[in-house]
């Protein structure tokens, strides 16, 4: 592997498991390409970002990277609540985790340890199969 790296999980709220996860994908991934080209794909909590220790993309350098990593968290998977924080929960793990994808148009997709399912939104599978599987190459959830 070779190129720039953006890797996303969920890093935007004091979840230790989580931002541990994205951190040693950065970790990992910076052993084959080197810490220098892994970034966090988008910003999210300040103090996260900091714990994970690699710099977020600028927006206007998606275009230029080459792999984008979806790293371990449950963010495709709704959590067991009523109807409208359901319809909360897609909204806002929308806007997180899928609504900027499309500017990563040269990236090739992974999706590694991402927890997936249930989804009672038809609009945020819609959008999680165009966005994220319908481009990914591998996808590996930790449970469905």
């Amino acid at each position: 592997m070779s190129g720039r790296v953006a890797i996303h999980g969920s890093y935007f709220a004091n979840n230790y498991g989580d931002t541990l996860l994205v951190k040693l994908m950065c970790d990992q991934v910076s052993q084959y390409v080197g810490k220098e080209n892994v970034y966090l794909a988008v910003e999210g909590d300040e103090d996260e970002q900091k714990y994970i220790g690699y710099p977020v993309l600028d927006k206007n350098d998606r275009e230029g990277i080459e792999f984008l990593i979806f790293a371990g968290g449950g963010y495709f998977g709704e959590p067991q609540s009523s109807s409208v924080k359901k319809a909360k929960w897609a909204l806002r793990n929308y806007k997180r985790h899928i609504s900027w994808v499309n500017e990563f148009k040269r990236a090739k997709i992974g999706v590694y340890g991402v927890g997936f399912g249930p989804l009672s939104s038809n609009l945020f599978r819609y959008f999680l199969q165009k966005r994220v599987f319908g481009r990914a190459e591998t996808v590996f959830f930790s449970r469905y």
